[in-house]
C-alpha cells in the first residue's frame, strides 16, 4: 500500500513538471507553423 502511494506521488509529481513543457513545446510549434 505504502509503495502505491509512492508511485502515485512519483506520477503526480512528473505529471506537474511534465505538463507545462508540454504546453509550452505545443504553443511554440503551433506559433512556428507545425500545429
Amino acid at each position: 500500500m505504502a509503495l502505491l502511494n509512492v508511485v502515485l506521488n512519483l506520477g503526480t509529481l512528473l505529471g506537474a513538471g511534465l505538463a507545462p513543457l508540454a504546453v509550452q513545446f505545443f504553443g511554440t510549434a503551433r506559433s512556428v507553423g507545425f500545429g
